[in-house]
């Protein structure tokens, strides 16, 4: 994995070198130029872009396998996050049976809607604590 500070010196060496693109100017490929700008860095002998040079061998490979990695963790995560969503929608429909089963529950103990449940509830209530106003 790469650290902050292999970032940073990545990111240093690349914002120090000739902007580019780069292409190979010569057959021998001792020249380079960063084409269209045609700012030759010549025998490779401009020190950041002979560092920049050096440097890619490792870090092109590193850069490579903290792509790979980030990708696999965000993979993980978009199947861990699918998972969820997939038991959140089970415990939703069992919910959902649960309440139904409830409210059919309700009406065969009070014969009727659950309005009317509600109703003889309260009805009750107003019957045990003595109201005639219609109050509970």
């Amino acid at each position: 994995m790469l650290t902050q500070e292999d970032i940073e010196a990545i990111r240093k060496r690349a914002e120090a070198a000739t902007r580019g693109p780069w292409i190979k100017y010569n057959k021998h490929g001792k020249w380079i130029s960063n084409y269209p700008y045609w700012d030759y860095v010549g025998e490779i002998n401009k020190d950041a872009d002979y560092e920049f040079i050096v440097k890619a061998r490792e870090d092109v490979p590193k850069l490579l396998a903290e792509i790979e990695r980030l990708r696999a963790e965000s993979d993980y995560w978009r199947m861990e996050h699918e998972h969820q969503r997939k038991q959140a929608e089970v415990y939703l429909e069992k919910y959902r049976l649960e309440k139904d089963k409830s409210a059919d529950m309700v009406r065969e103990m009070f014969g009727g809607k659950i309005e009317d449940a509600a109703k003889k509830i309260a009805d009750e209530l107003r019957r045990k604590l003595g109201d005639t106003n219609g109050k509970a």
